[in-house]
């Protein structure tokens, strides 16, 4: 009986997982913090925390920009979400892909492990926020500009708990951003799971 329970639910677990990764694949998930909160408000996107897909010596792992830019195993980035939830997208044309331009992907994004943070959403190299990230290393390596950055004023910020934020984090109305939302929109990709 202990058997046809574990596989039952084997069976059903992979079911419902029905991603297969492919390097360089675009990966969402739901965060839940105060700045998670305010990103919400001001792209009316539920989607608040994007990475990178790649694999290394057989296990898949995402590149991402929490807290300093980081390898984190995919499972665990998965899980790590508000429930388990998350959206992955891809390159529309898959042929732009080859061998050899996943691997200067791979060794574009690992180029920016170990940088900190950037609070103030800034578009420099000295700290990565994690959509900056995404859209730096599709645009460096493959001349592809995911999605058209935006001001401050051109995202939600009437909001009160998105202005206190804003006013907190000193971030400037006149740097042009990124958010998850503008490459969850981009016209490049295509969505293979949610």
């Amino acid at each position: 009986m202990k058997f046809l329970f574990i596989f039952l639910f084997s069976f059903f677990a992979i079911s419902a997982n029905t991603y297969t990764p492919m390097e360089g694949d675009i990966i969402f998930q739901q965060t839940n913090s105060s700045q998670a909160r305010a990103l919400r408000i001001a792209t009316g996107s539920s989607y608040t925390h994007v990475g990178i897909v790649f694999k290394f010596e057989n296990e898949w792992k995402v590149i991402h920009a929490n807290g300093p830019v980081q390898k984190t195993n995919l499972k665990k980035f998965i899980s790590s979400g508000i429930n388990g939830k998350y959206k992955v997208l891809r390159l529309k044309d898959e042929s732009v892909l080859d061998a050899e331009k996943i691997s200067e992907l791979k060794k574009m994004s690992e180029s920016f492990l170990g940088k900190p943070y950037d609070f103030k959403f800034e578009f420099s190299d000295e700290k990565q926020y994690c959509s900056e990230f995404v859209w730096k290393v599709y645009e460096r390596t493959l001349g592809i500009k995911l999605s058209k950055p935006k001001l401050l004023e051109e995202y939600n910020t009437k909001n009160l708990f998105v202005k206190f934020m804003v006013w907190k984090r000193g971030i400037s109305k006149t740097e042009k951003m990124i958010a998850p939302s503008d490459l969850e929109q981009s016209s490049y990709l295509k969505q293979v799971s949610d």
